[in-house]
């Protein structure tokens, strides 16, 4: 019987590298959109048992890190809080926003994202987080 297999968004896949290695990298897929995380991580060519061990220990922790961006999608798509996203500050956050809308924004909009951020710097220390929220 040929089962077919649900789609996942979060996939493990590997690449060739012209020494012989293969480069473990995720291929997230989401919202129509595509985008690839590289691990760190290698499989080198197996020779000895010692590298075959090394290579499952290594297949180990990109399987358990695909689970775990797995998780954090189904839980960021249900409404679950992220808890190390919700322990960031909010001021370096909003900081970071108004550096990405210098390259996609207008003079005009770029104001009025600095304007906000003058506001917000008024009523937030920089160790504000988005915890509070959610507790």
């Amino acid at each position: 019987m040929n089962k077919k297999l649900a789609k996942e968004p979060v996939r493990l896949r590997e690449k060739a590298l012209t020494n012989g290695n293969k480069s473990l990298y995720l291929d997230i897929y989401r919202d129509g959109k595509r985008k690839y995380e590289f691990l760190k991580l290698y499989i080198v060519p197996e020779k000895k048992q010692e590298e075959k061990n090394q290579n499952l220990e290594t297949l180990k922790t990109a399987q358990r890190i695909r689970a775990k961006r797995q998780i954090e999608l189904q839980n960021d798509e249900y409404g679950f809080p992220n808890k190390s996203k919700i322990k960031t500050p909010f001021l370096y956050y909003f900081r970071t926003m108004c550096e990405a809308s210098k390259k996609k924004d207008s003079a005009g909009s770029l104001g009025n994202w600095y304007s906000c951020l003058k506001h917000l710097e008024r009523y937030c220390t920089e160790e504000t987080t988005f915890e509070r929220h959610y507790n």
